[in-house]
């Protein structure tokens, strides 16, 4: 069992009063935006083992809205499967360590939950696009 390396996610959000909950959210790998908000990750018969798992830090960046991620097991929450896990929080909850479990080839609805700086839950819905090749 063992990590299949570790993405950086920058998470930047800004106020939007038109947008859920009044902020509107961006992933970013490196200097470019993640297409449609969809993380890709695949585990194939040829790299890796079925219980190897992928590791991502989302970190909040660029943000002029005073958010953190709420305390764990809330900070991430899978909708679909159950196989995202949050791990840790890094930097005084403004980045957050998860590892994705999921073994099988689907798409799965994921929230990021985070808490504005007076109480107000805000929740961040991306998609995660496991490509797995039948491991």
């Amino acid at each position: 069992m063992g990590s299949l390396g570790m993405r950086q996610i920058q998470v930047r959000a800004t106020n939007d009063p038109t947008a859920k909950d009044g902020v509107r959210f961006e992933l970013h790998e490196g200097s470019a935006k993640v297409p449609d908000d969809t993380l890709e990750s695949a585990k194939t018969k040829n790299d890796s083992k079925h219980n190897d798992y992928h590791e991502f830090t989302f970190r909040l960046h660029e943000t002029d809205v005073d958010l953190l991620f709420q305390d764990p097991p809330n900070a991430a929450l899978t909708t679909s499967n159950g196989d995202i896990e949050p791990v840790r929080f890094v930097g005084n909850r403004k980045a957050l360590e998860v590892r994705n479990w999921n073994r099988d080839k689907s798409n799965s609805k994921f929230d990021l939950n985070f808490v504005k700086s007076d109480g107000t839950a805000v929740v961040f819905d991306p998609i995660w696009a496991n490509q797995n090749g039948g491991v």
